[in-house]
């Protein structure tokens, strides 16, 4: 065949030729969703911690690791 420089053509069905690509956006979409569930749950998370009146950690306990700290005016 080769010396003849023919080649060989085959038909098949749509579906069979897409099944690939179906099942990989299936899974690209699946990602995605869980994606955007994950960000909806983390902002609806930061709102309920948003709206608390205490504070997790108290300011003063907070910034006391910066205490010990020396900062130098030298850029």
């Amino acid at each position: 065949m080769e010396d003849q420089m023919l080649g060989i053509a085959t038909e098949i069905d749509t579906d069979e030729a897409f099944s690939p690509l179906n099942t990989l956006l299936f899974w690209y979409l699946s990602l995605l969703g869980l994606l955007v569930i994950s960000m909806i749950a983390g902002l609806f998370l930061r709102l309920i911690r948003k709206g608390s009146s205490k504070p997790s950690i108290p300011l003063s306990k907070k910034y006391l690791v910066l205490a010990p700290m020396k900062w130098s005016a030298k850029i």
